[in-house]
């Protein structure tokens, strides 16, 4: 018996992965066929087969009810269920499995990520199935995680473009709409709101239960004031506080009091009266809803907007450009306006700029706020506040084009640092560039938009990989990644796009390859360094080192206290790649093991055969040829 709350329910998942379930699938001939040869040894029929057969299932009957004591339960696709409060809101909940025990769960979803309309989203049912089977394929292969990856994905996509059609998701998302009944009116209602700080459609049950806490009050502003829907859904949990026989006047009236007491200027409210509060959806981005409460991050938005004037709202390029300086989507924080305010009085002369701007005006305003804004968190303190009122936007741009011309003076001549990483994407039409240098880092960060320049001293320090990410036909950069290399495995920190935008799909794709690749050569030099072990005790000082299968070393200085190595072997990880390795050692230091000197790069066979003509022309010239010594490779 599974509990929901206090309630018990009867439901039962409709997915199971356990051992005892694969063992008694059938085993070969399997639907699949033939398998990718770089998959072969990670086939698993009888996965197969169970995975099939549990996706027909769900299919054969999408929707299973449960009516009981006044409580009503939909579950969908043996997967989600949607237990129906008695105020009318909805929570969900998802059926999960124990890995160890194979015992199933009921997890509370948090209501941003359930979609309230065309339920399921997408093929998420199937990625919650290829997830469990990938879960299997770990336990049964251990040892091959990346193969299990790459064979869940091919299984996975099969099925999707086997099952999982156009007319099959048309008819399974009404059956679905159909046994939840949502309320039509506050679905209506919902899809005009935003309260996550990425745009989710379809609508989501944090929009839905919103919308059916206070519908009373949200229909109240849709009839007398739709423009101001999105900020009443943002300031509806604060009203609340207000609703009592004290408080005087409507939605609207109460809205209209909390901001004056908030610091926001009558001017401006007449302003957003007129012109909306859509424009607040998409900045929403910026902010850390888990850090702070809704209403807060309204008020937030509401006063970076009032800085720059209340004649006329401002675009919403040039608020991006803004606070991009206190954060951005990729690192949201919980607020600006305090961090930020400092250069009010910039924003407040841009938008008085912007006012009196032609077309062409405007659009080199908009190519150059981002550098605008950066320029003035650092040297704004050195305009006199008289001055800064009468500037032009021509007098701003000269400023900023000296202070940049004064940072490339400084880097110029800088030494870069060495990366031992490679990175190369075959698919796709992006090319990663590593930025191993501080001109490198802070071309891009100008290109872009962003801060890279910031990360230079960590790069030089080995902690942080800065990977620029450009379009391979015409070299333009489309994202900038930042890799932390500090800890036990490489993370990806973050992926930034043009002023720290948020970015595409197929840009994330890019990353996570890169990121599998850096992880790979990571563990493959840890491997490396593990097999190389030197146990030079001091009684057995000439020990011969152990080393890698498949590596070819020879000696380039050998003594009783000091030896050379050169080691060059193939990495498993990254075919076509070869890891070449000198290390120094001094054997009558008094730790031997401490004293280490390693010098690793990663090369290809191209630049190996092209090292191999160089050392070739070397030998082969008359006047060394008596000079080199002959070496003979171990």
């Amino acid at each position: 018996m599974h509990f929901i709350g206090y309630s018990p329910t009867a439901l039962e998942p409709g997915f199971d992965f356990s051992d005892t379930v694969l063992q008694a699938a059938p085993a070969e001939p399997c639907l699949l066929h033939p398998i990718p040869r770089h998959l072969t040894e990670v086939h698993w029929p009888e996965l197969v087969h169970a995975w099939e057969a549990q996706i027909l299932q769900a299919l054969a009957q999408p929707v299973q009810r449960e009516t009981q004591d006044g409580v009503r339960r939909v579950q969908t696709l043996g997967r989600v269920i949607f237990d129906f409060e008695p105020n009318g809101e909805v929570a969900a909940y998802w059926w999960r499995q124990n890995h160890h025990d194979h015992r199933f769960e009921l997890g509370r979803l948090f209501d941003a990520e359930v979609a309230a309309q065309g339920v399921p989203s997408h093929s998420t049912w199937l990625d919650s199935l290829k997830g469990e089977a990938l879960a299997a394929l770990y336990r049964r292969f251990p040892e091959r995680q990346s193969d299990c990856r790459n064979y869940a994905a091919w299984v996975g996509h099969l099925m999707l473009n086997t099952y999982w059609g156009e007319g099959t998701q048309e008819l399974v998302r009404r059956q679905i709409a159909d046994a939840l009944a949502l309320d039509g009116e506050v679905l209506a209602l919902a899809s005009q709101i935003q309260l996550t700080s990425m745009v989710r459609t379809p609508v989501r049950l944090q929009d839905y239960n919103q919308v059916q806490r206070h519908r009373e009050h949200f229909l109240t502003v849709q009839c007398e004031a739709p423009q101001l829907l999105q900020l009443f859904a943002m300031l509806a949990d604060e009203l609340v506080q207000e609703d009592d026989p004290s408080s005087r006047g409507g939605p609207i009236a109460r809205m209209k009091r909390l901001l004056r007491n908030q610091g926001i200027r009558p001017a401006m409210w007449r302003l957003i009266s007129r012109e909306g509060t859509d424009w607040m959806k998409p900045l929403m981005g910026f902010l850390d809803l888990n850090e702070q409460s809704m209403a807060f991050a309204a008020v937030d938005l509401l006063s970076v907007a009032q800085a720059f004037g209340t004649q006329a709202l401002p675009p919403e390029w040039l608020i991006h450009a803004f606070m991009q300086l206190g954060g951005s989507p990729n690192r949201p924080r919980a607020a600006y306006a305090h961090r930020l305010d400092d250069l009010f009085p910039l924003c407040e002369r841009m938008g008085h700029l912007l006012a009196q701007s032609d077309d062409e005006t405007r659009a080199l305003m908009q190519e150059q706020a981002a550098e605008v804004f950066n320029w003035g968190s650092n040297h704004l303190v050195d305009l006199p506040a008289r001055s800064l009122r009468h500037i032009s936007l021509r007098g701003l741009l000269r400023r900023v084009e000296l202070e940049a011309g004064k940072e490339a003076l400084a880097l110029e001549g800088a030494q870069g640092w060495n990366v031992a990483y490679r990175l190369t994407l075959t698919e796709g039409r992006f090319r990663p560039v590593i930025l191993d240098s501080p001109q490198a880092l802070w071309l891009e960060g100008k290109r872009m938009h962003h801060c890279a320049s910031d990360y230079m001293d960590r790069c030089a320090r080995g902690q942080i990989l800065m990977v620029s990410l450009r379009d391979a036909a015409q070299a333009r950069p489309e994202a900038t990644m930042a890799f932390d290399l500090a800890g036990p495995q490489v993370q990806l920190m973050q992926v930034s796009g043009f002023a720290n935008r948020l970015v595409e799909p197929i840009v994330q794709w890019a990353a996570q390859c890169c990121l599998e690749q850096l992880q790979a050569q990571k563990r493959a030099w840890d491997l490396a360094r593990g097999a190389g072990e030197f146990e030079a005790g001091l009684g057995d000082r000439c020990k011969q080192e152990p080393v890698a299968p498949g590596t070819v070393t020879c000696d380039l200085t050998r003594s009783d206290s000091y030896i050379e190595t050169l080691a060059l072997r193939p990495v498993p990880a990254l075919p076509g790649q070869y890891e070449l390795l000198v290390q120094s050692r001094l054997l009558s230091a008094r730790s031997p093991k401490q004293w280490n000197r390693r010098h690793q790069l990663i090369v290809d066979r191209a630049a190996l055969l092209n090292l191999r003509a160089a050392l070739d022309r070397l030998l082969d010239s008359p006047e060394d040829n008596n000079a080199l010594p002959e070496r003979q490779d171990r």
